[in-house]
């Protein structure tokens, strides 16, 4: 599956049509750091493409909202 993905964003993202791009836990919309999908190493890779649109969380919260998004804080700091 993620090979997929990135093969698409590689295809996709660099001609500049791509505005926003949308984010889940695979397969079960948790947070995005559960599940299938390694969202630090997406995070890169779409930072490498020089994407500089929105990226969306979209997800059932397990915890609370602000739990979820502080999850985000660890990739944050590395990459600020």
């Amino acid at each position: 599956m993620q090979r997929r993905l990135f093969e698409r964003h590689s295809r996709d993202v660099p001609t500049g049509r791509v505005g926003h791009l949308q984010i889940a836990g695979v397969p079960d919309h948790h947070a995005s750091d559960w599940g299938e999908l390694d969202i630090r190493h997406l995070f890169g890779f779409v930072d490498d493409l020089g994407f500089d649109g929105w990226i969306g969380c979209e997800y059932v919260p397990a915890a609370g909202t602000s739990e979820g998004f502080g999850r985000l804080d660890d990739y944050r700091e590395d990459n600020a």
